[in-house]
């Protein structure tokens, strides 16, 4: 069963992460989905805006455990990672991301490869990658202090800090709170008005904007292999575990 659904009406791609009896959380398979669709989405003419939401009260928890424990296990990650991760750092297309509940770890870290974030008074933001023996990725450790300044990017990294909807627009990574019911409707409205600008220029002005590309991609491929050394480490191990406990 695929639990990543894609839905195309009039010029809006809209993916949705629904594997709501694990709060979200992403499996390779489930990357390699999203990554797909993300990539396809060029290819198509008639697709111009693409829109990333979760389910009522979950947007992702994150990275599955178990996968982690696999990971760790080969010493590397899934291509679905990678691919998704490459994904995000070369998107040329406006990316919407409308988020309910909780966004962990590439819950938050894919807000800072968006263009557009909205998310409801319920929606919350954490990394916690240190208290799993683990460190930043889809090159989190440039762009969130490049985005909300060293303190509160370690705050989050480091600390493992929860932030509010209220934190991230103050943060500079969420652009609007909505209500609940409203959310995807907006999100929606938003990305047919961004559909009816000029494509040329639409691409044009992202390139411009995102002008970092190459050495985004050199970040996330540092951070890559920082990672794979962390999940193999006793202390990743040992919270895996104890985490993967505490669920059971």
């Amino acid at each position: 069963m695929s639990h990543i659904t894609v839905t195309i009406s009039e010029t809006i791609q809209h993916i949705q992460i629904q594997r709501a009896d694990k709060m979200n959380a992403f499996t390779d398979e489930m990357y390699q989905s999203v990554a797909t669709a993300l990539k396809n989405s060029h290819k198509a003419n008639d697709i111009k805006v693409n829109l990333i939401s979760g389910v009522p009260g979950c947007f992702t928890a994150g990275n599955d455990i178990a996968d982690f424990l696999t990971y760790a296990k080969k010493g590397a990650f899934g291509s679905g990672i990678i691919d998704f991760l490459t994904t995000l750092g070369t998107l040329d297309m406006p990316l919407i991301l409308a988020i309910d509940g909780p966004a962990i770890g590439i819950g938050t870290t894919m807000t800072f490869h968006a263009d557009l974030i909205y998310a409801t008074p319920e929606a919350t933001f954490a990394t916690p990658f240190a208290d799993l023996g683990l460190t930043p990725e889809a090159a989190s450790s440039y762009l969130m202090p490049k985005t909300m300044g060293h303190a509160r990017a370690y705050e989050m990294l480091a600390l493992g800090e929860k932030y509010s909807a209220e934190d991230a627009c103050r943060a500079g990574f969420v652009n609007k709170i909505i209500p609940a019911d409203q959310l995807i409707s907006h999100s929606l409205a938003i990305a047919k008005k961004l559909s009816k600008k000029p494509e040329s220029s639409l691409l044009a002005t992202k390139q411009l904007l995102k002008s970092e590309r190459e050495y985004i991609l050199t970040v996330m491929e540092k951070e890559v292999e920082i990672f794979s050394k962390q999940l193999q480490s006793e202390e990743a191990k040992t919270a895996f575990s104890s985490f993967l406990n505490k669920t059971k």
